[in-house]
């Protein structure tokens, strides 16, 4: 058997073949890189050559497009090739694709982390290894410096907004679960990569208030009005502001 395809893509590519690092292979053509990364986000599916051609060349004609694919494909599967041939990659006249049983990737384990925010036990058990990773091995965006190719740039825009939905949701099941000190981690990593998503800041009000910190929780309702308004031209909704309002009478009552 070839030895398994190691893919990783958050913070920036990273290639192996096994334990061999074959990435600088790939430096000097960045198309080969987009088109591998497009490939393993695609996790196994089918891409169809004419609409991958267009992807990667916007702008060109359909038939310089479909011979820089090729071209582009051939400097690939030189890059990955084992004992004289790539076993990883296959195409016919009309599609192409990844062998997903050949290939691990840290987007796989990314989309697994997020499921595991989002639909875990109640109490997050073991919330501290999951704060690891997020602000570890997935602190940077998807393929950061990939900007050629709009297809990357959805797909990087999806699985950022994807891990600001599961932070929110760990969140606030940890506040419930009385987990208040792992409730403000994860809400502050949510505020920190996506600052206009206002359940961010509800989240990260609830486990301040949760935790006694009031004061801190009104400095969180003040930046998040200042940025709706600052950055979106916009107020905060009638939640937050209700929110704000029964702090401020609690510490008032107190």
């Amino acid at each position: 058997a070839p030895p398994l395809l190691r893919v990783d893509l958050f913070g920036g590519m990273s290639v192996r073949l096994g334990d061999e690092p074959v990435t600088d292979r790939l430096r000097r053509h960045r198309k080969a890189k987009t088109l591998l990364a497009v490939l393993v986000l695609r996790r196994g599916g089918e891409l169809p050559l004419d609409r991958l051609a267009e992807a990667l060349w916007p702008g060109s004609d359909a038939r310089t497009a479909r011979k820089n694919l090729t071209s582009t494909w051939s400097r690939l599967s030189r890059a990955l090739a084992v004992d004289g041939s790539c076993p990883y990659l296959s195409r016919d006249d009309f599609g192409c694709r990844l062998d997903a049983r050949l290939v691990d990737s840290d987007v796989a384990r990314f989309e697994a982390l997020c499921r595991r925010l989002l639909f875990g036990r109640a109490q997050l058990d073991g919330w501290e290894d999951l704060y690891s990773q997020v602000s570890g091995p997935y602190a940077e965006d998807l393929l950061p410096c990939e900007h050629d190719s709009a297809l990357v740039d959805a797909l990087r825009l999806r699985y950022r907004t994807e891990l600001s939905d599961a932070l929110v949701a760990a969140s606030e099941r940890l506040a419930e679960a009385g987990e208040v000190r792992g409730a403000l981690w994860f809400a502050r990593e949510a505020l920190r990569r996506d600052r206009s998503r206002e359940d961010a800041y509800v989240a990260l009000m609830r486990a301040q208030v949760a935790a006694g910190q009031r004061a801190a929780a009104l400095e969180t309702y003040f930046s998040c009005r200042a940025y709706l308004a600052e950055e979106l031209g916009i107020d905060p909704s009638p939640g937050i502001v209700e929110l704000y309002r029964g702090i401020i009478e609690e510490e008032v009552d107190v």
